[in-house]
């Protein structure tokens, strides 16, 4: 019969992100007003009544956070990026993405033929970071797929921290091994400082060219048409993948098939 999981792609999506910015600003204008009037009752007439001011900002932050906290369990729940992963049988499916084909919004790679792939890692350390990895701690790692076959391509990514990284990249050790590249030794090729403007470089030549070319351009790519997964429905993929292959017995390539 047919087994489906579906996999929401982009879990904390810009919708969601700036939903929870607004909460937060909201969330501490009431939660000063809230305090401030609270107060007023409880410490009328005692020597804490000078300080409701500065209490009731004090007491804000909190109350922000747990607004802004609830609302994004709320959002995650029921409100998706519209774009989803779909394991059916032998097939993986990406739906709600623009392709070549104009009337089409599905790119399908099917495991009973041969699908290339391409595997690597970069800790989110010592490079300016934007928008969504902003958020991300600097000790976690960034592991990316890509898949490709024929003229059809997906690229998958997630965020993880140290140990779950760890035990997916011993784990591949035995199938398809993450490559180790540094966005930090990029932007410093780039002659892009540290702290400077947040903003993607143009990958030099020489490591275009160099050994490990083909993960750049690999991840080059993600940053135009890669899709972010939460941790474990990426590693959900990577079971389905592993299991598709010792099925079909179709052996994969660690190669980016550009």
């Amino acid at each position: 019969g047919t087994q489906t999981r579906i996999v929401r792609v982009d879990p904390e999506h810009g919708g969601i992100r700036l939903s929870v910015l607004v909460t937060l600003a909201i969330g501490s204008l009431l939660g000063f007003f809230l305090i401030r009037m609270v107060l007023g009752w409880l410490v009328a007439g005692t020597p804490l009544a000078d300080f409701r001011t500065v209490l009731s900002c004090v007491g804000a932050i909190p109350f922000a956070l747990g607004c802004a906290w609830l609302v994004e369990r709320y959002l995650k729940r029921s409100w998706t990026s519209g774009i989803k992963i779909e394991l059916v049988n032998s097939e993986l499916r990406l739906t709600g993405v623009q392709t070549a084909d104009a009337d089409a919004d599905t790119i399908v790679l099917d495991w009973a033929k041969r699908v290339n792939q391409t595997r690597w890692h970069f800790r989110l350390a010592n490079y300016p970071k934007a928008g969504r990895e902003r958020l991300v701690p600097e000790k976690w790692l960034c592991l990316a797929c890509q898949m490709q076959q024929d003229d059809r391509r997906i690229i998958a990514y997630t965020y993880a921290p140290p140990e779950q990284a760890e035990a997916w990249l011993e784990r591949a050790q035995s199938e398809e091994p993450f490559q180790a590249i540094s966005l930090a030794q990029l932007y410093r090729a780039a002659g892009t400082r540290r702290w400077g403007a947040a903003v993607r470089p143009e990958v030099p030549t020489e490591i275009l060219t160099g050994p490990n070319g083909r993960y750049w351009i690999a991840e080059r790519r993600r940053w135009e048409e890669g899709v972010e997964l939460a941790p474990e429905d990426f590693g959900a993929m990577l079971d389905f993948i592993e299991a598709q292959t010792e099925h079909s017995g179709v052996a994969t390539e660690n190669q980016s098939g550009a």
